[in-house]
């Protein structure tokens, strides 16, 4: 079977597997309940990463499976693709289908009785009293209902904010010549705040001018209290807004705007803001609100006014910043001073002050305390803010520098280009590359004379890449005192860790992107191969002299891969290492291992599943790589794995846009860090790889635990749970140890369970006595040649045979065990199957390239 048509049933199978769950976060939150504790982990598991070296094509490559590959790469995508591009691409469509849906749902039945009309009308109208004037306007009460409005609301100022900015504003920051991204973006924010304010504050004023507390009354605010009931402008207003800054807690929930240097004030500010909301209208101080609004609207009316104009270069900037300073200071501190004055002089005086539940009168000392507290925190804010306007009108009239301090640092326009060159470069390469390919496959000449074609399509003196510039401040700075990441790790030593660092370049060759994972022994970094202009994952390893000989024989098993025959088909289904070397650190030398990155392993893949379980589409084609790769240690390499279970294998990735992409992310939004001051030493939180477009086929990955098979062996190996009998026993082992650690991991990912827990009941631990205990449940007593063989046979038999320390269990056969199957055919195949592997005796056991064509597995994939 050709490489490329592993990754199809894979690949077909994505969205099923992966219906039940989210993709995970693109960023890892890490805490010390996370077991991440071996240095394998960090290689493979944590840092989802593979190795292949390059090599020319010779003429043992098949060229279909090549031509497979080339086409593959060129099939359009999916249906669902192009929907979930499209819908990311316009964001505005999700919250538009979700007004449609609710309009459609209340068109069905436009009647007061339809519960869609709270959703778009207001609730709680008020019969007038007895001897009212009749031409009055109606009042409104409130109830939970409105927490319905302000939801509807909420998706109808997303679907404005996203098709305002991207269908209207996007189009004319490029008309204004606004070229870079970052530019356009913080243009649009600015420009759909301009125009949200431009309206709510002209409508806020023109509410305010119905009410008691015209032209900011301070004394109407009290006068009369409680104000349970409102006309119906003003309850729309004040819930309209409510919903307006419910969207922007969701736009900041979601990352939709590019944080700023001021982003823990500006969360402060929402959550003071949205507590002023709605604490205001549950105990009926709404003049309070409305007249915090309408300060607000103002003030930001004109300061993203100017801003706006800033990016497009206009002339009159100037002016229009220095008039966002004076209404900044008018509205949010000389009329918010006002009001926290009025407080204490007319709060207590006018209208009653008491506390008194039945007729929900609200104006008390604790609301006194409470609203005071609030107002305080929010002026403390906007002094902040204050500070940054005024530290930039500084810098305008000093050194003729128009900026706003409050904004991120943007990129420059030469880093810019940077980028896009750098993307243009990578897409020539791609282009480059399969016109190499099409050379190969339709080429007359020899294997070498393609090879020297594709040197030469590729560009063999090819430029190299330069390196980034990582050094956007605007990060999350985590307090030195709270762990993260491999501090969390029980025998954490800082010193023994590599100091890397994001941007960092290793070897004149390596530039580090991002942190994946870690490790107890290692840490794994995306970096940039400038060299070759590719992307390698870099797994450092703590310092040599604390990992002793474990590096070495890793490497030991690298090597003896390398110099085995190039033709076996399983040479590709396992790990290879690109390349070795040793670091400098501050205090020793750190091995480091280059290998290309790989998405996650199949135990993250199973667990996308609710039921925890793979397809038998997906189970068929990773284990007929996994024992293509089996059969080349075996027999080309010597080498037995002993480590085999479902978080060494990995799935490739086959789309470099996922590459692309966690560096873009890197540049624009960089991860959070802790900089520890006292050795100068930065801890970086992991990102995890997105999901790729394009999957590519498994991989067996972890050598660390690797035995050479042509040697004697009796020493303890593997996973406790998929430990083999004759391990167990003590009896010298052979490659064969590999088939029965692959039977019991089947049925963990495919049963849904383990086969084997070896928990001892006395000990309450997993004990050698309870696992042989299970084994003889499940397949019966062991042969006697077997047992005579083992050394530590007088541990669990008799001299006559008989079990003197075993845990007695009833006989349950594979067969009885086996439940979920729901076809006969299929059943008794899979069953056939796993007696293949479960065999006490490994002589009986079937070998690796007999399993790659077992019939369960061909049923699966259509051969």
């Amino acid at each position: 079977m050709a490489p490329s048509e592993f990754s199809t049933p894979l690949l077909a199978s994505v969205e099923q597997v992966s219906s039940g769950k989210d993709t995970p976060p693109r960023r890892k939150k890490t805490s010390g309940k996370e077991k991440k504790t071996s240095s394998r982990k960090a290689g493979s598991k944590s840092t989802s990463s593979d190795v292949s070296l390059p090599s020319t094509p010779n003429g043992n490559v098949d060229q279909q499976s090549k031509e497979s590959r080339y086409l593959e790469r060129r099939k359009p995508p999916t249906f669902l693709g192009r929907l979930k591009h499209i819908v990311t691409k316009h964001s505005w469509i999700i919250p538009l289908v979700l007004m449609t849906a609710i309009l459609s749902a209340y068109a069905s039945n436009p009647t007061e009785s339809n519960i869609i009309h709270r959703f778009i009308f207001l609730s709680y109208a008020q019969e007038p009293l007895e001897g009212a004037d009749p031409n009055a306007p109606t009042q409104y009460g409130k109830g939970l209902w409105d927490i319905a409005f302000v939801s509807f609301y909420t998706i109808v100022l997303s679907f404005t904010r996203e098709f305002i900015t991207q269908e209207l504003l996007r189009p004319l920051a490029r008309y204004c010549g606004i070229n870079s991204r970052g530019k356009q973006y913080r243009f649009m924010e600015q420009a759909y705040t301009a125009i949200y304010f431009a309206f709510i504050g002209s409508a806020g004023l023109y509410v305010m001018s119905g009410t008691p507390v015209w032209y900011f009354n301070t004394y109407g605010m009290y006068e009369n209290f409680p104000h349970k009931t409102h006309v119906a402008i003003f309850k729309f207003y004040y819930l309209f807004q409510a919903a307006y800054w419910s969207q922007q807690a969701i736009v900041m929930l979601l990352g939709l705007e590019k944080p700023r240097k001021d982003f823990y004030e500006l969360v402060a500010h929402h959550i003071i803001t949205l507590t002023l909301i709605t604490l205001s209208y549950r105990f009926h101080f709404t003049y309070i609100g409305l007249a915090v609004y309408i300060t607000h609207d103002i003030s930001d009316f004109f300061l993203a006014l100017s801003k706006s104009l800033h990016y497009i270069d206009c002339p009159v900037v100037e002016l229009y910043f220095g008039t966002s300073i004076v209404s900044w200071i008018y509205f949010r501190h000389y009329q918010n001073l006002r009001l926290i004055y009025s407080l204490f002089t007319e709060f207590k005086t006018v209208g009653p002050y008491e506390l008194n539940w039945e007729t929900q009168q609200y104006k008390c000392t604790l609301s006194f305390v409470i609203t005071l507290s609030l107002l305080l925190m929010l002026q403390s804010i906007n002094i902040f803010w204050l500070y940054c306007l005024l530290r930039s009108a500084y810098r305008f009239l000093v050194h003729n520098i128009v900026k706003d301090d409050r904004s991120e640092v943007e990129q420059s326009e030469l880093e810019d280009q940077e980028r896009k060159k750098a993307r243009k470069e990578r897409k020539e390469e791609e282009e480059r590359q399969r016109a190499a390919e099409l050379l190969l496959l339709n080429g007359n000449g020899s294997a070498n004379g393609s090879a020297k074609v594709a040197a030469k399509a590729t560009g063999s003196g090819r430029r190299k890449w330069k390196p980034l510039n990582f050094s956007n401040p605007n990060f999350v700075r985590i307090p030195e005192y709270h762990k993260i990441e491999e501090e969390t790790l029980p025998d954490y030593v800082a010193s023994q860790y590599y100091p890397a660092r994001i941007g960092e370049v290793i070897k004149e060759r390596y530039q580090v992107v991002g942190k994946l994972g870690f490790g107890s022994t290692s840490t794994a970094w995306l970096a940039r191969d400038m060299n070759d202009r590719q992307y390698v994952m870099l797994k450092i390893s703590i310092q040599a002299s604390s990992m002793g000989q474990k590096v070495e024989h890793e490497l030991e098993m690298y090597k003896r891969m390398e110099q085995s025959p190039k033709g076996h088909p399983g040479r590709k289904a396992v790990r290879r290492l690109l390349d070795t070397f040793y670091i400098d650190g501050p205090e020793d030398k750190h091995q480091c291992l280059v290998h290309v990155p790989l998405f996650e392993s199949i135990l993250t893949f199973l667990r996308r599943n609710p039921v925890e379980r793979l397809p038998s589409e997906v189970i068929a084609v990773v284990l007929q790589r996994l024992f293509l790769a089996l059969d080349y240690l075996h027999t080309e390499c010597q080498i037995a794995h002993t480590d085999i279970k479902a978080d060494n294998i990995m799935l490739g990735i086959n789309d470099d846009s996922v590459f692309t992409d966690f560096e873009e992310y890197e540049l624009q939004r960089p991860v959070p860090r802790k900089d520890i001051g006292k050795d100068g030493r930065t801890i970086y939180m992991s990102q995890d790889l997105r999901m790729p477009k394009d999957l590519g086929a498994p991989v067996l990955c972890d050598f660390g635990s690797a035995m050479l098979g042509d040697q004697h062996h009796a020493e303890f190996i593997q996973p406790n749970i998929y430990r083999a009998p004759e391990v167990i026993l003590g009896v010298p082992w052979t490659y064969k140890v590999d088939i029965w650690n692959v039977g019991c991991m089947i049925w963990d990912v495919y049963e849904g369970g383990s086969l084997f827990t070896g928990q001892d009941p006395e000990f309450k631990r997993y004990r050698s006595r309870a696992h042989l205990a299970e084994i003889i449940n499940l397949l019966g007593p062991p042969p006697p040649s077997l047992v005579a063989q083992g050394e530590l046979r007088d541990k669990f038999f008799s001299a006559e045979g008989k079990s003197i320390t075993l845990l007695t269990y009833a006989r349950v056969p594979l067969e009885e065990r086996e439940t979920t199957l729901e076809g006969l055919e299929e059943r008794e195949a899979f069953l056939r199957f796993m007696g293949k592997m479960l065999q006490w005796e490994p002589g009986k056991r079937s070998s690796a390239k007999e399993l790659a064509q077992d019939e369960w597995i061909q049923m699966h994939q259509g051969v």
